[in-house]
């Protein structure tokens, strides 16, 4: 997990271990957040961690950590952390479209009942063509319970 609320411009790498204990694994400060920035960091990390690459990853939306991340890491599932995508969510429609979207997270185990459920949640809200809203739905496959089924994020 990359941490990149911890300080402006200081990212903090941290694992979970066997116990679902959070353990760190490193911190960097960067100059700034663009992605060779984020390449560095991620190289850096496989260099000190004897060439071991972690199989999920979670972050916040960030497209440039993105971006580096799929080049770093191609094989690893990223996803994004629940926490950042409902304060993004509730700023742009409010706590109750927050509490909606929490239910198509969690609630929908195939993508054709996420899809359905997706759809009545912008219906409802009124909100299917917004920015943002097309914007977090492009980016479903790393939120969404239904597309990351069969990987391991040790309950983060």
């Amino acid at each position: 997990m990359f941490d990149t609320t911890y300080k402006c411009n200081a990212y903090l790498l941290v694992g979970v271990n066997h116990n679902r204990k959070t353990i760190p694994f490193g911190c960097a400060l960067v100059v700034h957040e663009k992605e060779e920035s984020f390449i560095w960091v991620l190289e850096q990390l496989v260099e000190t961690g004897d060439g071991q690459k972690p199989e999920t990853i979670l972050t916040n939306a960030d497209k440039a950590m993105a971006n580096a991340i799929k080049a770093i890491f191609p094989l690893a599932c990223h996803r994004l952390c629940l926490w950042h995508l409902l304060c993004n969510a509730k700023g742009h429609g409010g706590d109750k479209f927050g509490s909606g979207l929490i239910k198509c997270v969690t609630k929908y185990r195939t993508p054709n009942d996420f899809e359905k459920g997706w759809e009545e949640l912008v219906t409802y809200y009124g909100i299917k063509h917004k920015k943002w809203a097309m914007e977090l739905y492009n980016d479903k496959e790393k939120w969404a319970e239904a597309y990351l089924c069969g990987y391991f994020f040790a309950s983060m």
